[in-house]
């Protein structure tokens, strides 16, 4: 059967021999006949072909092809943008070029965003990057007990602190004014989902410490934490609204 390039298609700028659609269909003239491509599909569902230049071989984007050939090569630090958030979907009315924080914002909107805790590497969630500011605020001093805590690194706690990742979560951050929200806008104690312990189980851990029987680690061998978030726990610095013994406190 013979193959046919559309009238409508174009040959790609940089790429001799090779054809593109409005819709991201790819043909080769090359050796002297008519092929069509077929894509790869990326990881993240994006289409990519090979095409050779010079005898090189060199993996393209078909979305980034479209915008090339029927719009405009791309400006430093552009990318492109799927509007309708399909990464299959390669029509020319369906691309545009935009810029990492309009890419972001789309992926926003389409529900695609995997940041925060929903990313597939996440060590921690949300709420307990909130609770790592609040005690980075109040214990300036201790991040590598807190990162101990959490079973981070000291750098990672730093970086939270510094809100120079997890940006899209609040509480305080180094250097900067912050409003902390009422007691209605923040879940604490055991009606917190990702509360490890129950009211109970922390007035337990305050008094048998206040025996002076029991060291952090003795105490964190009982429960589901670390030794430093039962150092935490005893000086009030977690929990501090649950009654029982703080160290240094009158009870």
């Amino acid at each position: 059967m013979t193959i046919e390039i559309p009238q409508h298609a174009q040959e790609i700028p940089g790429f001799s021999g090779y054809f593109i659609s409005r819709y991201g269909q790819v043909w080769s003239t090359r050796r002297n006949r008519v092929t069509c491509l077929s894509p790869m599909r990326h990881t993240y569902g994006y289409h990519v072909v090979n095409l050779y230049h010079d005898g090189e071989r060199h993996a393209q984007y078909v979305h980034r092809l479209v915008l090339l050939t029927f719009d405009r090569p791309s400006e430093e630090g552009e990318m492109c943008r799927h509007l309708d958030g399909d990464p299959s979907n390669n029509h020319i009315d369906n691309l545009k070029w935009g810029t990492s924080k309009e890419n972001q914002l789309d992926r926003v909107r389409h529900g695609t965003d995997c940041r925060g805790s929903d990313h597939y590497n996440a060590k921690l969630t949300e709420d307990q990057v909130f609770e790592i500011r609040c005690l980075c605020e109040r214990e300036p001093l201790e991040r590598g007990t807190i990162s101990e805590a959490f079973s981070v690194s000291k750098e990672l706690v730093t970086q939270i602190a510094n809100g120079l990742i997890w940006t899209h979560v609040g509480g305080p951050i180094s250097g900067v004014d912050y409003h902390a929200p009422t007691p209605s806008d923040v879940t604490y104690g055991e009606r917190n989902g990702n509360s490890k312990l129950t009211e109970r189980q922390v007035i337990e851990i305050r008094e048998r410490y206040a025996t002076g029987y029991e060291t952090y680690k003795s105490l964190a061998a009982d429960y589901p934490i670390g030794s430093s978030m039962v150092e935490f726990i005893i000086k009030g610095t977690n929990w501090e609204d649950t009654p029982g013994p703080i160290k240094g406190r009158d009870y």
